[in-house]
């Protein structure tokens, strides 16, 4: 309250906070820099490293690698259901994205399989040659030319991992590069074709995706190996599903699409030095310094990308909502 030379008294009170719209609801609605951005991806991306751990604990209990795929995906296809959009203007990015979606789901039955039969390492060093895939990918199926930056950043991330394996670097078995070729295209397509979608309604398709992908393979699997039979195994799905897919993916999806292709997988190669971490904390896999040599080549990599900006497209209820001038 103030009061003004003639007498009146004015009263002054604070902004208020408009508290009718969901925390889902902003982050549908978020537009963040090009510097917020890179960050987020990359926090966003040590947290879903962070699946390596949920997944050797749940297939150490019996629990298949499809079964731990599907889980993965699951519960974000059920909770953002209701933003898949099969009509309308959308359409059409909805489908790239359950294409996306599918393919990633398969990619990573065959990620949960090497760590489940190998140890963390081998399994880090081969995925983080995604940089690459998602390179050729923009290339070979959205004609879109990649910078000799980008170019010489993604090899540095090559070069980083193999660093890191050491004299174990060559491994023959071709599953290894499956999971980084799937996911590797799923980038190329989140930043290139599913930017008319809001975060949700991306994640929403690519989770969708997954589970349809999934379904036939898990249905002819013995029951034992698709659901825990103790609490325990339930703690780890929810959080492999939670904590490592709906939270961290739904902040990849808000972001990654505002700095592009390119720079959004380098920023995600931060995986490596995390499966690293969990290796030696919990399974017992040593850290030397070729590890720590590849994290500092992998951090020159996020250094030297350039940032390709794209617009961030609200949906149409937040339009208003975001525009100051309504």
């Amino acid at each position: 309250m103030s009061r003004v030379d003639d007498g009146s008294v004015i009263i002054l009170t604070p902004p208020k906070r408009d508290l009718t719209r969901s925390p889902a609801d902003r982050l549908r609605c978020w537009t963040p820099t090009a510097r917020v951005a890179t960050l987020s991806v990359a926090a966003a991306s040590v947290a879903i490293a962070s699946a390596t751990f949920f997944t050797r604990r749940l297939t150490e209990i019996g629990i298949s690698p499809t079964s731990v795929a599907f889980f993965r995906y699951a519960i974000t296809a059920i909770a953002l259901l209701r933003f898949l959009r099969l009509s309308g203007p959308h359409r059409t990015a909805t489908y790239w994205g359950l294409a996306s979606g599918a393919t990633a789901g398969l990619g990573w039955v065959a990620y949960a399989s090497t760590i489940e039969s190998g140890d963390l390492a081998t399994a880090g060093v081969a995925y983080m040659t995604f940089p690459v895939f998602t390179l050729i990918a923009c290339r070979v199926c959205f004609a879109k030319r990649a910078s000799p930056r980008a170019i010489i950043a993604s090899a540095l991330v090559v070069a980083g991992a193999s660093i890191a394996l050491g004299p174990n670097a060559s491994d023959p078995s071709p599953l290894l590069l499956v999971a980084p070729a799937t996911f590797g295209f799923s980038v190329a397509v989140l930043t290139e074709k599913l930017t008319p979608l809001d975060p949700f309604e991306r994640l929403s398709a690519v989770a969708v995706g997954a589970v349809l992908a999934l379904t036939p393979m898990i249905v002819i699997q013995p029951a034992d190996e698709v659901m825990p039979t103790e609490v325990t195994g339930w703690l780890l799905i929810g959080g492999i599903a939670v904590g490592c897919a709906l939270i961290p993916m739904t902040i990849y999806g808000a972001a990654a699409h505002v700095i592009g292709a390119a720079r959004t997988a380098i920023a995600g190669s931060g995986e490596l030095p995390t499966m690293f971490i969990i290796g030696a904390l919990f399974f017992g896999e040593s850290v030397g310094p070729e590890h720590l040599a590849a994290g500092v080549i992998i951090a020159a990599a996020i250094a030297l990308t350039p940032s390709a900006r794209t617009l961030h497209v609200l949906p149409e209820s937040d339009q208003s909502l975001a525009d100051p001038a309504n």
